[in-house]
């Protein structure tokens, strides 16, 4: 990999570019773990240094850098099938929660008794149902009507549809194995099995955001993948970095599932930590969007854990930030 980075006004085209909630296609990656030719996915993303990082279809989060890898915006039509697609997957996920309907966005009671789409692999309502029906037959030249709806113009492609739905699902309640309860952290008391007694409070959980110091060595390394580290011999060393930003999380605790430990994992902080200091930095905040190279230290009820910003997620670094 090339340290070979774009100017702060590259960087800013490709933010403006790839805004937050835009989809984009896949043209090439060159990473063993990057999702197919093809593929994609909504931008999260884009940091200081131009990489823009997608949640793609999949369910993987990669990053898409600059120099290296190849995207290109989707078309309407393409970016409307994605949302669908989403949504399909969501739907089959949780066949039995409340849910809206992705063409007109009123509220179904679950998918199990509504109508398969003629416009898309996924379940609408049954006024929908026969809408398609009756804009077939007019398509047909049997019955005079109106034109079918584009799928651009149905309410989960609007964005309405999304907001609606949010606030639904927080008041869902799904039957789950107990192994899934720590992905449904939000709403932990309205899917635990039946009869299963809660005990909860608040743990608090620092952390502290470190960035390498602006130096000469330190430039060759600045935002390079751990594996071009380890290649060269280099160890995350603590003396490198300085801090930059440190802050509390406050979550719930569950004793009874989790075995006294909190809601939480490591993994789901840390991505909300990178969701947060790339697209809602506090005021405060002083450092660059956080990105590869950079370091996350987590503290929970007295345990440190140090993690290494990866090109793919969080590795951890504790025995090198610390020894």
């Amino acid at each position: 990999m090339k340290n070979d980075f774009p100017d702060r006004e590259l960087a800013e085209e490709r933010q403006k570019k790839y805004k937050p909630g835009t989809v984009v296609i896949l043209e090439r990656m060159n990473d063993e773990h990057a999702p197919e030719i093809g593929s994609m996915g909504e931008v999260i993303s884009v940091d200081d240094i131009g990489t823009v990082h997608v949640s793609w279809l999949t369910g993987r989060v990669l990053g898409a850098v600059y120099g290296e890898d190849v995207i290109h915006l989707a078309t309407p039509h393409e970016a409307a099938l994605y949302r669908i697609n989403k949504e399909s997957k969501r739907q089959k996920a949780n066949p039995d929660a409340p849910c809206f309907c992705p063409r007109c966005g009123e509220e179904m009671d679950g998918i199990a008794r509504h109508a398969l789409s003629r416009r898309a692999a996924i379940i609408i309502c049954d006024e929908c149902g026969v809408k398609e029906s009756i804009e077939d037959a007019v398509a047909a030249g049997a019955i005079k009507g109106e034109k079918a709806l584009p799928i651009e113009e149905w309410a989960v492609v609007k964005g309405a549809y999304h907001i609606r739905a949010e606030e639904v699902e927080k008041g869902w309640k799904v039957s789950i194995p107990e192994t899934r309860a720590t992905s449904y952290c939000d709403s932990l008391s309205d899917i635990v099995p039946t009869g299963v007694k809660l005990r909860t409070g608040k743990q608090t959980i620092t952390y502290e955001i470190y960035q390498l110091k602006q130096t000469e060595a330190n430039h060759k390394v600045a935002f390079m993948p751990l594996s071009f580290l380890q290649e060269k011999g280099i160890t995350v060393d603590r003396e490198r970095y300085e801090m930059v930003y440190n802050g509390t999380v406050e979550t719930s605790l569950n004793e009874e599932l989790l075995d006294s430990t909190d809601c939480i994992n490591n993994i789901d902080l840390l991505n909300q930590l990178y969701l947060k200091f790339n697209t809602s930095q506090p005021a405060d905040f002083k450092g660059h969007s956080l990105s590869i190279s950079d370091v996350v230290v987590i503290n929970k009820g007295g345990i440190t854990t140090a993690f290494y910003v990866d090109k793919i997620g969080f590795t951890e670094c504790q025995s090198e930030f610390f020894k």
